[in-house]
């Protein structure tokens, strides 16, 4: 099991996906451990793959998507802020649209300061995947 805590909330990775489990304070030792655990799965493998995001694109000024279950940020951001407080690089790549024209995001991460091979792989699949990004419709409210 590989925890990675958030300033307020630990959520854990299984075989389901991700499960919000309880709330902890910023300075918990647990973040540390987490890093380890991070690096321990580095030892083994470049790369993690990842979604961006668990949902797409939602209205502009909003917190969490309306009429969504979602109670406050860190819950749709999952797959994001985790590695920053595990000091991991990590690259967002659009790589499929859904039919409304939204990105649905790879994310590259990697071990601890290998920032050159988060990017390597990312323009890897840049050049072979050559997504062709859709015209978005443009409006101001």
């Amino acid at each position: 099991m590989f925890t990675l805590a958030s300033s307020r909330t630990f959520f854990v990775l299984s075989g389901g996906g991700w499960s919000h489990t309880r709330l902890v304070s910023r300075s918990n030792p647990q973040t540390s451990k987490d890093a380890m655990r991070a690096n321990q799965f580095h030892d083994k493998f470049d790369l993690l793959l990842t979604p961006t995001l668990p949902i797409t694109a939602f209205n502009i000024g909003l917190e969490i998507p309306e009429n969504s279950d979602y109670g406050w940020w860190p819950e749709w951001v999952t797959f994001c802020y985790p590695f920053n407080l595990t000091r991991q690089p990590a690259y967002s790549i659009p790589c499929v649209f859904t039919a409304a024209k939204l990105p649905i995001g790879l994310q590259i991460i990697g071990r601890q300061f290998d920032d050159v091979n988060v990017l390597r792989a990312a323009t890897a699949f840049e050049i072979v995947y050559q997504q062709k990004m859709p015209v978005a419709p443009i409006s101001v409210n």
